[in-house]
């Protein structure tokens, strides 16, 4: 993604000495010793080696926030963290109401980011989550940050953050995750938003299993799925879901997938779903027989491809998710489009050659493979236009990206999966996602042979790729796969609001136009940032700001001093298309220059202007 400075001597001894031990239990004694500096809206959280004997000083942070009457000091605050620092962490955060709103974030910067990690608490174990939300109407909110799991005594913990409340926002810009026992994220209530941006996972899973390692693991259905410009890297799954608890919503959007146990979605009544622009490679490569898993399996017992849907039973439909999200058979609309697949040819060497497994006497031991597209139903279903009007399925690519480091890499994970998968039942053998990291400091094919808290940066994955017809072959000839790859390519892609071009093709039912895009005039309103303007500017006091909305949609304004810090945040909503306007106040802003941004859903490329206080 981005070339990086080595990690510093220093930082790596913190994370080494406190690997070791069991975690400190002080409780600060006011909100002061975890504080570093506040500026307006931003508070700068100490790290652990700058607040002796205290853990968890986010934590402090976040619920010392309080004025004497109870009341948040400001509900738009913001965390900010140090980067080449670690905060370490061995309790759980519970979230309700009462904190409605928390973003961490990090200047950006080439510097190793804030690491995030657990230990062990005094009784030896760790805690479920980073974050539990246990209440609605909470948004949560990290960018730049840097997310790992710590081993000790090859301990490891669940997952990050679970059991999000109805109608919350979660949302992940720019961040790195490393490591999960389970799934890095679960359980999202009714009305929940998850977005995800910009993002590198790695690693996720440590244990064999075909239900552990995914990124979303859920058995409530949520709103909305936005994962957009992602790298997903030896993981078990994308998304999984129970039967019945797919989210209203799924937007799958320039992503890239490598090295994956099971395929990525798990889901079968989805009602809306886009997933476009990604490469998917060596997914699905552990086979099926009916069975054998039979706690994610749809009713026909099909192995599972990239797009899995199934038909929806009418009676069932009127009271799904407790009828936060009816919908007629007919309607659904899924819009599949300008993916490429791959997959190594020792994967499918090994299902053909049937390695030894055993079976109770009950199972039914025909094996069928999962790297396919999709199965024999799901890809009736979009064949039927009559029944099915909405179910758009384009192009699939079958090149191999040929990623910048694919000649040692991507094969020697892949010989080891081969080599590795051994008889057993889900819980038990076929592929340990935990043995093998993408890591200089681990031995392959050696398994770990110790603490591993510090991460390697700069980051080993390089998954540029050379291919012409992949580096050309999205909506407008944009490459396929996480566009951060290629970042002159993605800062003229910001430009295109694609989702918008995507959004409305779904509804339509129809395949994209390739040729739609910034060169096309007559899509130029539909498709460049609108501009955001203040008036009077310079100002004192108060100024005028006005926007354009392309698309109904959530909209943010922030603003930057000259030195790039982020020193104000402003929710304006949810906006419908066309010119908006807001009042911005100066507050507590001295007198200077400043870079006003607004962010949508669908477009956070930055649509600024500066701004000048007098």
């Amino acid at each position: 993604m981005k070339k990086h400075l080595q990690i510093s001597g220093l930082f790596v001894g913190l994370l080494c000495l406190a690997a070791t031990m069991h975690a400190q239990t002080a409780v600060p004694e006011k909100w002061e010793d975890v504080i570093m500096e506040e500026r307006g809206d931003t508070v700068v959280v100490k790290p652990t080696s700058m607040a002796p004997g205290y853990l968890n000083t986010i934590f402090y942070a976040i619920m010392g926030d309080t004025a004497a009457t109870g009341e948040r000091n400001n509900l738009n605050r913001v965390y900010e963290t140090l980067r080449e620092h670690a905060y370490i962490y061995d309790k759980e955060a519970t979230i309700d109401v009462s904190v409605p709103k928390i973003t961490i974030w990090a200047k950006p910067g080439t510097t190793t980011p804030p690491l995030h990690y657990k230990v062990l608490n005094p009784e030896g174990k760790f805690k479920k989550a980073f974050i539990k939300i246990a209440g609605g109407q909470v948004e949560f909110k990290m960018e730049n940050q840097y997310l790992m799991q710590a081993l000790v005594s090859d301990s490891r913990d669940r997952n990050w953050f679970r059991k999000q409340g109805d109608s919350c926002r979660i949302e992940f810009k720019n961040c790195i995750v490393e490591e999960s026992n389970w799934a890095w994220i679960t359980f999202a209530g009714k009305g929940t938003t998850i977005k995800v941006t910009d993002c590198l996972i790695m690693n996720v899973g440590a244990e064999a299993s075909l239900e552990k390692g995914n990124i979303y693991d859920g058995s409530n259905a949520f709103d909305t799925l936005w994962f957009e410009n992602n790298t997903m890297l030896n993981c078990g799954n994308f998304m999984i879901t129970r039967e019945g608890a797919s989210p209203n919503f799924v937007y799958f959007n320039h992503n890239t997938l490598v090295n994956h146990v099971n395929n990525p979605f798990y889901i079968y009544s989805q009602p809306e779903q886009i997933v476009t622009n990604n490469i998917f490679m060596n997914t699905g490569m552990v086979p099926d027989y009916p069975g054998f898993y039979p706690f994610y399996e749809d009713a026909d017992k099909l192995p599972k491809g990239i797009i899995n849907v199934d038909t929806v039973d009418n009676a069932w439909n009127q009271e799904h998710w407790l009828g936060a999200y009816p919908f007629e058979e007919a309607d659904r609309k899924i819009l599949v489009d300008r993916n490429s697949v791959s997959w190594d040819a020792r994967l499918q060497d090994m299902f053909d050659n049937d390695i030894d497994r055993t079976f109770p006497d009950s199972i039914d031991e025909t094996w069928a493979s999962q790297m396919m597209t999709m199965n024999t139903r799901t890809q009736a279903m979009f064949d039927d236009d009559t029944s099915y009007p909405y179910f758009s399925e384009g192009h699939w690519y079958e090149t191999e990206p040929n990623f910048a480091n694919n000649e040692d890499q991507i094969p020697e994970w892949t010989g080891y999966v081969v080599s590795q998968a051994v008889p057993g039942a889900p819980n038990k053998g076929m592929i340990n996602m935990d043995t093998v990291h993408w890591r200089t400091d681990w031995g392959y094919p050696n398994p770990p042979g110790g603490n591993l808290v510090q991460p390697d940066w700069p980051i080993l994955p390089d998954l540029s790729y050379s291919d012409g017809e992949l580096a050309g072959g999205g909506v407008n000839g944009y490459p396929l796969g996480d566009l951060n790859w290629f970042p002159s390519k993605k800062l003229s892609w910001a430009a295109t609001n694609e989702s918008a071009v995507l959004i409305a093709a779904l509804k339509a039912g129809e395949l994209p136009d390739g040729a739609v895009g910034i060169d096309n005039k007559e899509m130029v309103r539909e498709n460049i940032a609108p501009q955001v303007s203040a008036y009077p500017n310079p100002f004192s006091n108060t100024t005028t700001v006005k926007y354009e909305i392309a698309s109904a949609t959530n909209a943010q304004l922030i603003v930057y001093n000259i030195l790039g810090e982020r020193v104000r945040v402003m929710e304006l909503g949810y906006q419908h298309a066309g010119m908006q306007e807001t009042t911005f106040e100066q507050g507590d802003l001295n007198a200077g220059m400043y870079i006003l941004q607004i962010n949508t859903d669908y477009n956070n490329a930055g649509l600024t202007t500066k701004i000048s206080i007098k």
